[in-house]
């Protein structure tokens, strides 16, 4: 198991495109499980659910984006936190 997080303060993306992210980033091979969103309580609850919850993902605020990842190693990690920054600068132009 490489649960492995990463968190944005103050960086705010729509759910939908959240959501959208979330399930391209499923479809990598060796990805377990993802969730990528706002530091919401439902979201929390939903990773903690999924069992991608962390101390440090405890503590975010709605305002803070969140990628919280399973991977069979780091270099499929790395990869789909690329792929989600890729994603999101698309969305942006």
């Amino acid at each position: 198991m490489a649960l492995k997080y990463l968190i944005r303060e103050n960086a705010y993306y729509d759910s939908v495109t959240l959501m959208i992210i979330t399930r391209e980033v499923k479809k990598i091979e060796g990805v377990k499980e993802v969730i990528v969103g706002m530091g919401t309580e439902l979201n929390k609850e939903l990773a903690g659910n999924l069992n991608l919850l962390t101390p440090e993902l405890q503590k975010i605020t709605p305002n803070d984006f969140f990628i919280s990842l399973d991977s069979i190693d780091d270099n499929i990690t790395k990869k789909a936190f690329a792929f989600v920054d890729e994603l999101l600068s698309k969305k942006k132009v």
